[in-house]
């Protein structure tokens, strides 16, 4: 499997330093002069390009809560996180037991996207406000 596809797509890593998510992965989304993105290690990125870290699945499912708490229907509910790939396609999701439904959902063509995905939401919808690899 080629590195490409163990990280985040450059868009969701352009998102996530957008919000806040601190720059520390292994890889990097690299854009040299010319405009070329390339993934690079991130020891490897000279100084003055722009970059975005390429978190990996590792990575993101080290970001992503256990659980979260959602306000559904006027009762608190706990959500755990689940995850799988159905039909080519990789889910990632709280599912709150209580009623059988999902607080959270993404999905995409890749883990690490679709993973990359849901920590945007968590963030973009406050499931997530602080954590020490967040710059709040």
């Amino acid at each position: 499997m080629d590195m490409e596809e163990q990280v985040c797509s450059q868009e969701h890593a352009r998102e996530l330093k957008r919000l806040g998510v601190k720059q520390e992965s292994y890889w990097a989304w690299v854009i040299d002069n010319d405009g070329v993105c390339e993934l690079k290690p991130t020891d490897t990125v000279e100084v003055g390009y722009e970059a975005y870290a390429a978190f990996t699945v590792a990575e993101l499912g080290e970001m992503l809560p256990d659980k979260i708490q959602a306000q559904l229907q006027a009762i608190l509910m706990t959500g755990k996180i689940c995850g799988y790939s159905d039909i080519g396609d990789w889910c990632v999701q709280y599912r709150m037991h209580y009623l059988g439904t999902n607080a959270v959902e993404a999905r995409d063509n890749s883990e690490a996207n679709a993973r990359a995905k849901m920590l945007i939401a968590l963030i973009l919808n406050g499931y997530i406000t602080d954590a020490d690899w967040l710059e709040r």
